[in-house]
């Protein structure tokens, strides 16, 4: 009989032990959440509801590199904005003209511009974009042979 009870002794000290702190958790302490700087950021490796809030808003189109039979070619596109609406809708003004596209979907899998599985933003029939880094405010979208720039406006 005395083992028995000694097991169960050994067992309400086990756990008063563990029920009143041999962890090193201190509640009083609070969780310090880091603000993701969006100016600056990669998009490749992040989540589709991180880049969602990273490139949403109204961009101007700055810069176009285009790979062509001659290599690569700069446009730098006059009056032409881009909007990344909430909803995943893009809205296109060009010279005064708005056209809206349908509500697009992100994709994961492996690009056909990278060797990289990342996210797609695909509107069937109109753009398969890779959203690969913001840096100074500037969107830059794979778009190949496309690379789009975008500068944040708000």
């Amino acid at each position: 009989m005395k083992p028995v009870i000694s097991i169960y002794i050994l067992l309400f000290l086990v756990t008063i032990v563990a029920i009143t702190g041999c962890g090193k958790n201190d509640m009083s302490q609070e969780e310090t959440i880091t603000p993701v700087d969006y100016s600056n950021i990669d998009l490749k490796n992040k989540t589709v509801a991180v880049i969602q809030t990273a490139v949403k808003g109204r961009w101007q189109h700055v810069k176009d590199s285009i790979f062509g039979w001659a290599g690569w070619d700069v446009i730098f596109p006059q009056n032409r904005y881009i909007s990344l609406l909430p909803n995943d809708s893009v809205k296109v003004e060009y010279n005064g003209a708005v056209t809206l596209y349908d509500k697009g979907s992100y994709i994961w899998g492996r690009s056909i511009h990278t060797a990289d599985s990342v996210y797609t933003f695909t509107i069937p029939g109109r753009v398969n974009w890779v959203m690969d880094k913001i840096f100074n405010d500037t969107l830059k979208i794979d778009a190949w042979p496309d690379l789009i720039y975008l500068k944040k406006l708000n």
